[in-house]
């Protein structure tokens, strides 16, 4: 970009051209810039949660108090071994009656569900 004043040619300089020239006090200038940002957005944040806003409060809670909202949890069978998979039973051992009850709890599983 070039402009003409008081009759000489000014080269106006660029972003990546002064990066070039002067690399560590372009990037330590990007870095404040950055630092200035992430300031004013926590400052930001810290506003919502004062006001009550439950997505800011939950953020918070989560990244600075180590908060979770999950639940690992480990199934296992007697004194913390494996957990004991039998064959499935065969239908014919089943009774008439056990059958009928086996199809009522199939109809009432397979039905689709109200609202």
């Amino acid at each position: 970009m070039h402009r003409r004043r008081a009759g000489l040619l000014l080269r106006r300089q660029r972003p990546h051209d002064r990066a070039a020239k002067e690399p560590d006090r372009v990037r330590r200038s990007r870095r404040a810039r950055k630092g200035k940002g992430r300031l004013s957005l926590r400052r930001y944040l810290w506003g919502l949660a004062a006001k009550g806003n439950p997505a800011a409060n939950i953020f918070l809670a989560k990244n600075l108090l180590g908060y979770k909202d999950y639940f690992a949890s480990e199934l296992s069978g007697p004194d913390g071994g494996a957990i004991q998979i039998g064959p499935a039973p065969e239908m014919a051992d089943y009774t008439d009656e056990e059958l009928r009850q086996l199809r009522g709890l199939l109809s009432k599983a397979e039905r689709p569900r109200k609202g």
